[in-house]
């Protein structure tokens, strides 16, 4: 009878949704996908799962004795799924990425693994003027850049539309010259336009010396989305040294704005920047930031210098492991002139939701090698007005200098958290607060 009973005390049963199961008292993990309408029973300690990209799983633990539950979910560095809002209870698992994803979870004296496969879940757009039709090929090695640039412009002068880029490798000269503020960049993102990518699409970066430069870039647009791909930087193959600004995405003085399941890594300078390009403009308004994986990016990953209504949702981020300051995962730092922001750079309502971000490095003397970072100032100039961190888990160390209304919750910070303005932490664990 014991065994019988030990074998019942590992069921597992998954429930996905528009399904309901009923409870077993023993069943120590049940699993709620919102894929797919089916019910598995499970009877090993192995659950095998199969997902798309983009599905949201929450895996539901029966701990009714309140016991200590580790979540192990370090193969999340390979940017498959990110895991949120993990406790005693249960964990959100979002789908991000192909391949085979496996978390452990124990408790009670007992390892359970759930093997996860994902599978692509990508249709090729409708209506969608391809950059093939323009004289780019993919993996032959020439310049592509000015026959993407040529399809946006022919979909964007009839109104907008969306153009195409299939699988392959496309190569990009980011050093092209345009007006901006670098004068430089590579593919110009018009207003009214969707740039759809293949999930297995690169942009490769050619290699170049400029100090700045945009490889993709927004200016003073509207109604602008870029998705799926990959944007693969030449920070190790840049022949130059000086400068810190060869940005992955650009965007400036654009307004409606989203990008969603890029990766963006390994660029001379942030992977992301939102901001203005001189100060007779207005900055950045509604700018979205989904389901990215932004990595290795020599100064930042994302700087938010002048936006409005930013959302960082669902994203793992990565802090470099060597680069220039302040080498942070995102980064909210206003330009300062003689130390202060004027009014109308300073950003408002800002908010990262369901993001893991992770650092390899404790801070330094000087502030570096954080989680995220809102910009220290000397006095109390502000960088950002209304700034909320809500469902995230971040590995490593961090700083709020300067964003006033701010609130942290539902979330774990892991690290050390420098708060300047009063943040306000609910139902949250940190690691180690310094108020000053």
């Amino acid at each position: 009878m014991k065994k019988i009973a030990k074998k019942l005390a590992l069921i597992l049963t998954m429930m996905f949704l528009f399904q309901t199961t009923a409870a077993v008292v023993n069943e120590p993990l049940v699993i709620t996908s919102y894929a797919a309408g089916q019910t598995v029973t499970i009877t090993k300690k192995t659950t095998n799962i199969t997902g798309y990209v983009g599905d949201k799983i929450t895996l539901k633990l029966n701990n009714k004795a309140g016991k200590n539950v580790t979540w192990d979910s370090s193969n999340a560095k390979s940017k498959l799924y990110s895991l949120t809002k993990f406790n005693n209870k249960k964990g959100v698992v979002l789908l991000r990425r192909a391949g085979t994803a496996v978390i452990k979870v124990s408790f009670g004296g007992t390892t359970y693994k759930v093997k996860i496969t994902i599978k692509e879940n990508f249709t090729e757009p409708e209506s969608a003027v391809s950059v093939l039709d323009y004289g780019a090929t993919a993996n032959d090695g020439t310049d592509d850049t000015q026959a993407i640039n040529d399809a946006i412009k022919a979909v964007t002068a009839n109104g907008g539309g969306t153009v195409y880029i299939p699988a392959g490798t496309f190569n990009i000269d980011a050093t092209r010259e345009y007006a901006g503020p670098y004068a430089k960049a590579g593919i110009l993102l018009e207003s009214n336009l969707n740039l759809v990518m293949n999930p297995s699409t690169v942009l490769q970066v050619a290699a170049n010396s400029a100090e700045g430069y945009d490889v993709l870039i927004a200016r003073h647009g509207s109604n602008i989305s870029v998705s799926g791909g990959k944007i693969a930087g030449e920070r190790s193959n840049h022949t130059g040294s000086a400068g810190y600004a060869g940005m992955g995405i650009g965007i400036y003085d654009s307004s409606n704005v989203t990008i969603s399941n890029v990766d963006i890594a390994d660029c001379w300078g942030d992977g992301i920047y939102i901001g203005r390009e001189n100060d007779n403009n207005s900055g950045c308004n509604g700018v979205t930031v989904v389901g990215c994986n932004i990595t290795n990016n020599r100064r930042s990953d994302i700087s938010i210098v002048d936006g409005d209504n930013v959302t960082i949702d669902s994203c793992f981020i990565s802090v470099t492991k060597s680069g220039v300051a302040p080498q942070s995962g995102i980064n909210i730092e206003p330009n300062a002139i003689n130390g202060k922001v004027s009014d109308a750079e300073i950003c408002h309502n800002v908010t990262f939701k369901n993001t893991r971000i992770v650092s390899p490095k404790s801070i330094t003397t000087d502030g570096q090698f954080m989680c995220f970072r809102t910009q220290y100032y000397l006095d109390s100039t502000t960088s950002c007005k209304k700034f909320t961190i809500t469902n995230c888990y971040i590995k490593g160390d961090c700083g709020n200098y300067s964003a006033r209304n701010a609130t942290i919750k539902n979330s774990v910070i892991t690290g050390y958290f420098g708060d300047k303005c009063g943040t306000k932490i609910k139902n949250s664990k940190v690691g180690n607060i310094e108020r000053f």
